[in-house]
């Protein structure tokens, strides 16, 4: 799993901020972020990427990425994701829209000056996400 660094509703204690999401239990979306769950399945999303055509953005999912580099990068995957050849995007809607579910995450981390980390994975064991 990787989630935003830091995580604007508890930067202080983040691996207490994602055990006690709010919007994780009652379905409501963040106050921050305006997702049900800012926490990201890796594998998922990767897959996504690869059959999506866009494995040029997996690095976005392996390591820490700084605010800046996310910034930077944004518009390159906005765009990626705009050339999605028609016929995969109707064949795969479900992984477009988790796709564009991810890209907002995204925008609105960079809004609030996150950058993306893996490193709260191995003291948290989530079974289910977003």
């Amino acid at each position: 799993m990787i989630w935003p660094d830091p995580i604007p509703c508890r930067p202080e204690n983040p691996v207490q901020g994602i055990r006690v999401c709010e919007p994780r239990r009652t379905g409501r979306l963040c106050q921050y972020l305006r997702v049900k769950y800012c926490g990201v399945d890796v594998g998922e999303m990767l897959d996504v990427m690869e059959l999506l055509g866009l494995r040029e953005f997996s690095w976005l999912l392996e390591d820490d990425v700084d605010p800046d580099e996310l910034a930077d990068v944004l518009p390159d995957l906005a765009q990626a994701s705009k050339n999605v050849p028609p016929t995969v995007r109707s064949r795969y809607a479900q992984q477009c829209g988790l796709l564009e579910w991810f890209r907002g995450l995204l925008e609105r981390a960079v809004e609030r000056g996150c950058g993306l980390t893996n490193r709260f994975s191995e003291r948290l064991e989530l079974k289910d996400r977003y």
